[in-house]
């Protein structure tokens, strides 16, 4: 899943930049009485490894002000605390086998990830799976949020306590308002799922991502 090259990019795939091999040629000088020249001596050149350009997207909040009109107050509290970010070659390098890794991801590719712990990063053996996910399409974004509050939300420390008991709340119904948990089970049930679904890709692609 990669965002389109158009503007305005808020995640384009950007691709790795490529240095071509050279080699460079340096030719001892001659002398005026020698009736052969040394041979040359060759040089070569390493080539760089590749990196992204300096100019990568600034990740994104997941959230929109128009969340709380398809979505319940709880799924609004969870997308403002998820961003997608285009992919650099030290994001990758941190990726753990916690949770398993079924591909290989290069840089360029957007993922989801929890902004507290991009923001403060928890020291390794603190680390809680899901922290950041790379979904194969714009339609499984929804799951890689999923699985991030059921494997991630709860355990991990880089999220304040008072967004834990606000999220707490909210899946108890005690948050109201138009969008909120409490009250009206078919309205809740209606924006939690297939309306809710549809606006989860509709807001994907208004953001700017689309699947390659």
């Amino acid at each position: 899943m990669t965002p389109p090259s158009g503007p305005p990019p808020p995640g384009p795939r950007v691709a790795a930049a490529t240095t071509t091999p050279t080699t460079t040629t340096a030719t001892a000088a001659t002398a005026t009485t020698p009736t052969t020249a040394p041979a040359a001596a060759v040089v070569p050149v390493v080539p760089a490894v590749p990196v992204l350009p300096a100019a990568v997207p600034p990740p994104r909040l997941l959230s929109h002000p128009d969340d709380p009109i398809h979505l319940t107050r709880l799924v609004c509290l969870v997308r403002s605390n998820l961003e997608a970010f285009v992919s650099t070659p030290d994001d990758l390098s941190s990726r753990t086998n916690r949770g398993g890794l079924r591909e290989q991801i290069t840089p360029g590719r957007v993922g989801i990830r929890c902004v507290h712990c991009a923001r403060r990063p928890p020291p390794p053996k603190e680390r809680v799976r899901c922290a950041a996910s790379y979904p194969r399409s714009i339609r499984l974004i929804y799951q890689s949020v999923r699985n991030w509050q059921r494997h991630h939300f709860w355990g991990c420390p880089a999220i304040p306590m008072e967004v834990k008991e606000e999220y707490g709340r909210a899946k108890k119904g005690g948050i109201g308002g138009k969008g909120g948990g409490g009250g009206g089970g078919a309205e809740k049930q209606k924006r939690s799922g297939n309306e809710s679904s549809r606006y989860w890709e509709r807001s994907c692609r208004r953001m700017g991502l689309v699947d390659t």
